[in-house]
Parts: C-alpha cells; structure tokens; sequence
C-alpha cells in the first residue's frame, strides 16, 4: 500500500489566535501551522486558505441572493397582478356600466319610437275622421239639393242645428259654418233669400238653450258684409257669405250672417276651387298680431267663439262643396272639372284637439313642432293624455335633433296603422301645406334612466373589489410563509457553508451550480429539499425503499442519500502529538 504522509514542523499558534481560529473553524480547507491541507490531502498554500475564507463568505451570501432575487420576482409579479385586477375590475365596471346604459338609452329611442308612432296615427287619423264627417255632410246636402231641386247658392239645409252638432261629434272642429259660392250676379238674389230663410237661427237657439247656453238677440244684416263693414255694391265677388254655422253665436255689435269669408281668405279659397283641394288657412295665436287682432278674428265669419283663448293655436280647413257629389264615391283628379265647386264647408281646429288622448298616463315629454310652409311655427308638449300649448317657433331641445319624425299632414295616410277610409278631397300640398316635427325631451329620457347602471357597476365592482382583497390577503399569508421558510433555507445554507467543505456541499446542496454568466444559479426549492432529506436522514420515501432521484442513481438524479464519503483505496493514518498543546489548551477558550 502506498502511503500518503506529510511532516508538520512549526510552532504551537501564539496567544490570542482564537478568534482566527474562530473564523478557520468555518473555512472549506484546514491548517496546521504554516502548512495547509485539503479536505483530499493535498497540500495547501496560504493564499489558497484566503480563497477559502472567500469562498465560505460567498456562501453565506448566497441564500441571501437567493431571497433577494426571489422577493424581486415575487414582487414583480405580485405588482403586476394587482395592475391586472384593478385593469380588470375598471374594464368590468366600465363595460357593465355602458351595457346598462345602452340598454336604457335603447329602451328610451324604442319608446320615443313607438309614441311618435301613435301619434302620427292618431292624427292621422283625427283628420280622416274630421274630413270624413265633412265629406259626409257635404253629399247630404248635395243630395238633398237635387232632390228638392234647388240650385246653388239658394240652398237650405234641414235639421241643420242636430246634423251640424254630429259632425261637432264626430270631428274635432269648435266651430263648423256652410259658406255658398255667391257671384256678383247672385249677390243681391242671395241676400234677399237669407234673410228670408233664416228660420234655423231659431231653431239652433231653442237647441243650444236645451244644453243650458244663453244667447243674447241676433239681428239681420242688410247686405253682405267684411271686416270693415257692408261691402259695396260693385264688389266684383265672389263671396263666401256666412249663413249657416255651429255653434251659432249671437253678438250685440254685429249681424248674425253675412261676413264675406273670401275677402279675408281669399287664397285659401282660390286653391281650393281650382284645385278641388282641401286648404288650411293661417293659424290664428301662432302669431302675436293674431293675439292682439282678436276683434278683426271674432269677426271673420265666426271662425273663433267669443270665449275662445286666441293665445292657443287654431286653423281653420276649407272643404269644396261640389256639385255632382253624389256621382261617385270619390274624386278623382280625372273627373275633378265636372264638379263645379259651388260652396265651401269651414271648420276651425284648435291644434291641441289633435294631439290629446294619445298617449297613455305616464307617456310623457314627447315635443310637437307644428309649422307650415307659410313659416309659421308652434310647439306643444305632450304629457300623456294631455298636449300643452308651449309657445310660438321651435322650441325643442338641439340636444335630441337626433330623435325626430318629420311628415307633412297630407302625407299623415301614410302613418296609419289601420290604413286610410277617406274618400273625399286630400289636403293641398301646395297652398301652405302644414308639417309636424316630433321630438324626444329629458322628460322623456327621465322616465327611463335610473340609477340602475351605477348600482350594477357598483355591485360589480365591489365582487373584484372583494376578490382582489382576498387574493391580497392569501398573499400576505403566503408571503410571510414564504419568507419564514426562507429565512429557515438562508440559516440552513449559511450553517452548511460554515460547517462544511465544498465537495461536502456540492453532496448535500447538487443545485448550486455556476451559470455560463457567473452568477449563481442556485435552485432554492432543491436547496431547501436537499436540506430536510439531509437533516432527516431518511429522505421522503418510506424506509427501505429507494426515492425516485436515487433509483435514477447519483448521475442521474444529482442527489443521495447515502452517507456522504470519500473512497481512497490507499490511505496512510496518521498519529501524532504536538508537544505542550495540553497546557497551551488548558488557558484558552475552545
């Protein structure tokens, strides 16, 4: 057997040398004297022993590079969740809050959809039933003018006060008048003949103070008349004197007929004869000179009852009265000329009539912009069954210019759910045709917006609110875990460094292992479980079992088991006695 040996010569360490002795005892290599051994035997020189004492403090230092990098990591990735939740519970609340949002905002324009829709129908269909019953009239009369012969302008109308009341009924006109057709050569025929057959007066009077009206003494006029009094004999015509109305109003001031309605609507009547038309004439109270002019409108034919509020809007309608009426049961634009216009049937609206008991109780908001091409313009304000008068020009909220219906009246047909029944004359579209403008207001938008999208975006936000703070305190929990167990690894490491050589460590700790860069590249988890199976003993397997890493062997697994130990097939023992190390011991500290 060969044999390995080594003389030591030198002197004992001086006094005071323990705390050098201190700091070698936790050195990878060991020193006797001036000479220095390796854990293999080789011979050692002091500059080796100094990369020792650096080596054993880079160990020490490692688990606490390890903690350091780890905690970076963990930071990183703990800021960067909780960037991600707030990101995520903003995206949430916003995307919760504009789904709500959007689902009433579409609820809103559904609706206002919906009531625009009821009520171009509804006023369509007020005015096919208004010009209906007009039409109606007007082939009654006609028919019986040629059963009793009579001819145009000398024609009587029995039961006049009960039929007119019916088509009050019926329409939604206030006042209701029959105008004859009169030329200059019939003007004096005419008058003569009204005032000879003016006994419906009576019997309209005996009908109206059966309703519980009181009516004053009416008086006949002495020939047909204007706003400024009688008018003259050479007038050229034609006329459209007054004769026949309803409700029929008695004034102290002025005759009970006779007012020429063409003098002071001449071109409404105009268009409705040569066009066989239906014409709407101004409307009274869209204008302040109409307001202030109530006297000059009072006189005019009767068109506004004397109690009449002229601040609300009112239009009066001019049906043809024709001859051969009862020919047919239209009109058409092919067989208009052989229908001679010899009268006109007048019926003053007010505009409310037309758009109230509409639209349910608690439908409201909905804005009405009525206006001709005349330019006059008024605004009503529907409230259910209610539509309030709001004041002259457009006064609709810019803010919904992009909620609105436009139709012109005569194209209302259009709009009816039903379809239309009407058969007689249409509405002009020439003579200032009327248009209606609907629009949404914040009345409207009120009655569907709620607190709903802020109490759902609330809610939804306060669960990840929630959520984020559990998964916050799971990992303050986990955290101080982690940071005990590393704590543990680091004092663990530092311990094993002390105690231990490199080769012994390279055993105990297989992970540590230089990266291609320099740096330690220590794998914490197999530290950490390399350290337990160490200070256990047995490893993690049941006992007489082998683990994985060790059926896979030491190459393979870079861990044991077994006891740590170095083979040498010739080794030489040695003893030896240092002399006066007894008493040199006994004086100093271990």
């Amino acid at each position: 057997m060969a044999s390995q040996e080594k003389v030591i010569e030198g002197d004992l360490p001086p006094a005071g040398a323990d705390d050098d002795d201190d700091d070698a005892s936790s050195d990878d290599d060991y020193s006797i004297g001036r000479e220095s051994f390796s854990d293999d035997g080789s011979e050692v020189d002091g500059d080796n022993n100094n990369n020792n004492n650096s080596n054993s403090k880079r160990g020490r230092r490692q688990g606490n590079d390890i903690a350091v990098q780890e905690s970076r990591a963990v930071t990183i990735v703990r800021f960067l969740v909780v960037i991600l939740l707030l990101a995520v519970t903003a995206g949430v609340a916003y995307g919760v809050y504009f789904y709500v949002s959007e689902s009433e905002t579409e609820d809103f324009e559904n609706d206002f959809d919906d009531s625009s829709e009821k009520v171009l129908d509804s006023v369509g269909s007020v005015l096919d039933q208004s010009l209906g019953a007009i039409d109606n009239f007007m082939v009654s009369v006609i028919s019986y003018a040629e059963r009793s012969n009579s001819t145009w302008p000398y024609v009587t109308i029995p039961d006049f006060s009960v039929r007119a009341a019916k088509v009050l009924s019926l329409s939604k006109a206030s006042v209701f008048g029959v105008y004859a057709r009169v030329t200059a050569d019939d003007r004096a025929g005419w008058e003569q003949w009204a005032n000879e057959n003016n006994d419906w007066i009576n019997e309209s009077i005996e009908v109206q103070e059966r309703q519980g009206e009181e009516l004053s003494m009416w008086s006949e006029p002495e020939a047909i008349s204007g706003v400024e009094g009688y008018l003259p004999t050479e007038h050229p015509g034609p006329h459209f004197p007054s004769f026949y109305s309803a409700p029929f109003v008695t004034a102290d001031d002025r005759p009970a007929y006779g007012f020429d309605l063409h003098e002071t609507f001449s071109e409404e009547l105009d268009a409705m004869v040569d066009k066989r038309v239906v014409t709407m004439g101004r409307t009274f109270g869209a204008d302040k000179e109409d307001v202030e002019n109530v006297e000059v409108s009072k006189k005019v034919s009767g068109l506004v009852l004397p109690d009449e509020d002229l601040s609300e809007p009112i239009v009066a309608m001019y049906y043809p009265i024709v001859e051969n009426a009862t020919s047919g049961v239209s009109i058409t634009e092919d067989n208009a000329d052989d229908h001679k216009v010899v009268g006109a049937i007048a019926m003053t609206i007010f505009w409310r009539e037309l758009l109230q008991n509409i639209l349910s109780p608690g439908s409201d908001g909905m804005v009405v912009v009525i206006g001709s091409d005349c330019n006059q313009v008024f605004t009503y304000h529907i409230f259910g069954p209610v539509a309030e008068y709001v004041g002259t020009g457009d006064l609709h909220d810019t803010e919904y210019d992009h909620m609105t219906r436009f139709v012109y009246l005569y194209q209302l047909a259009n709009f009816s759910f039903r379809g239309s029944s009407y058969t007689g004359f249409p509405l002009s579209d020439e003579q200032c045709p009327y248009w209606m403008k609907l629009y949404a207001s914040d009345t409207m938008r009120d009655d569907h917006e709620t607190n709903n999208p802020l109490i759902f975006t609330i809610v939804a936000a306060s669960i990840f609110v929630f959520t984020s703070f559990v998964f916050c305190l799971y990992d303050c929990v986990s955290e101080r875990r982690q940071r005990k167990v590393l704590r543990v690894a680091v004092q663990s490491t530092a311990v094993v460094s002390s105690l231990f050589p490199q080769v012994v460590r390279d055993r105990i700790f297989p992970g540590t292992q230089q990266s291609s860069n320099g740096k330690s590249g220590l794998r914490v988890e197999n530290a950490k479980g390399r350290l337990q199976q160490f200070l256990r003993g047995d490893g993690d397997g049941e006992e007489g079992e082998d683990t994985p890493e060790q059926a896979r062997g030491p190459d393979k697994a870079g861990t044991s088991n077994a006891p740590i130990a170095e083979l040498f097939s010739d080794t030489t023992v040695m003893f030896a006695d240092i002399a006066g190390f007894t008493a040199w011991s006994s004086v100093r500290e271990p």
